[in-house]
């Protein structure tokens, strides 16, 4: 973990750390979202996972497809 340490200051990489967790607990959260409305989740999950908190609005926007 030395090599990553001696490139980027600390207190960056923290904000870096918590700023990509944050992220993918968002595009968690779209996934869980989505799945409940019907749509699959592997799909949802990689747009999440890119998508982030805009994935979230959208999958908030999405068709309830589990009742037709």
């Amino acid at each position: 973990m030395d090599w990553l340490l001696a490139g980027w200051p600390t207190p960056l990489l923290e904000i870096a750390i918590a700023a990509a967790i944050v992220h993918c607990a968002a595009g968690l959260w779209a996934t869980a979202i989505a799945t409940r409305k019907g749509h699959r989740a592997g799909q949802w999950l990689l747009i999440g996972l890119i998508g982030g908190s805009f994935a979230v609005l959208l999958s908030r926007r999405l068709s309830d497809r589990t009742n037709p």
